[in-house]
């Protein structure tokens, strides 16, 4: 009588001699904080239970249709699920790792405003001196897909830092190798530092990873900026107007 009542009995009052409507029945005895937030699953608020659930039987944990991610496929297209680099719990099929499956009070029904951090260090990553804006504003799905991508480390884009850096600052008459390849970790970290820029490191000790060291020291005369580590008061870290990566055509004077 929980959920039926008058069985058989003709005529039906409700769908399948159903106690309550479709809508209300199920919250008779599932009404509590799980089912309550700002932000709700379309089948939990429209209290369309058996879109998700077995009213009766199942071989699957809280009476599921299917095994997840299976049963999420139903509504949500696989497509974006399923690119070359996958986030680990999508490719395990943990989605309520990271989402609530009927209502939560976070933006995509997120169980937690730093979900990244609840598996990602957030010292490792933001707990530098110098934090990238994306990474201190927990804005990490404007670099990264949260699901799968075809990029490496879930990038949404290979040109990724173009999204925001404009393209005119790495352009000129003599470009560094690195910003020619696109490889803007060769010098700076993605998401934090204790060196401004996010460089990996001081300049010059950065500069010497890929420039020996040698060609610079150990001479009788040393150039005043070369001698004092100062690398950019001649030279453009990104594109200069002439070789070598010179700030001026006229640098000398």
């Amino acid at each position: 009588d929980a959920c039926h009542v008058d069985a058989h009995t003709r005529p039906q009052k409700r769908y399948r001699w159903l106690a309550a409507d479709v809508q209300e029945l199920c919250v008779r005895c599932h009404a509590g904080k799980t089912f309550k937030g700002s932000v709700q699953h379309a089948p939990a608020k429209m209290r369309l239970c058996t879109t998700c659930h077995n009213p009766h039987v199942s071989e699957k944990k809280k009476l599921l249709l299917g095994e997840l991610p299976l049963l999420c496929f139903d509504c949500h297209k696989p497509e974006g699920f399923m690119q070359k680099v996958r986030h680990s719990p999508v490719a395990d099929g943990s989605c309520t790792d990271c989402h609530f499956p009927h209502a939560g009070d976070n933006p995509k029904l997120l169980i937690d405003k730093k979900i990244c951090f609840t598996c990602h260090d957030e010292a490792g990553i933001a707990g530098g001196k110098v934090v990238h804006p994306p990474v201190k504003e927990m804005r990490c799905t404007e670099c990264h897909n949260p699901h799968s991508s075809p990029e490496e480390h879930l990038l949404v884009s290979a040109k990724i830092c173009f999204k925001c850096h404009k393209p005119a600052a790495f352009q000129g008459a003599s470009v560094h190798s690195p910003v020619a390849k696109q490889n803007c970790v060769a010098c700076h970290k993605p998401h934090q530092s204790d060196v401004p820029k996010l460089l990996s490191q001081d300049v010059p000790g950065l500069c010497f990873k890929c420039h020996d060291e040698k060609g610079f020291k150990g001479k009788k005369v040393v150039h005043v900026p070369v001698d004092s580590g100062e690398c950019l008061s001649c030279h453009s870290p990104h594109a200069g107007v002439a070789a070598p990566l010179l700030i001026d055509g006229k640098v000398c004077f």
